[in-house]
């Protein structure tokens, strides 16, 4: 998928700016530029969006060029039912 010409002069933007917020409709690509901007600052990344779009997010990865990430999905339901055993799986993740 080829970029939007918003997204570009949003990445040309953002990637000088140390605090940045995009603010478009659905299907407008926010997801795409923010990966973008995310790779020209060479920047860790936490998303905070509903689960059901963390495929996505590890698709539009792998489709501009990015490197394979990991994923840790933050589940409600699992952190009530088994507290301890998720913060353990997040710090596994987090020291990889």
């Amino acid at each position: 998928m080829a970029d939007y010409s918003w997204q570009l002069k949003a990445v040309e933007r953002f990637a000088k700016s140390k605090i940045s917020a995009i603010v478009a409709a659905c299907g407008t690509g926010k997801t795409r530029a923010a990966i973008r901007i995310a790779l020209e600052k060479d920047l860790p990344v936490v998303v905070i969006a509903p689960k059901n779009i963390c495929k996505q997010w590890k698709d539009e990865i792998m489709d501009i060029g990015g490197e394979d990430q990991e994923v840790f999905v933050y589940d409600a339901q699992e952190v009530s039912k088994h507290p301890d055993a998720f913060n353990m799986s997040f710090m596994e993740f987090l020291h990889g």
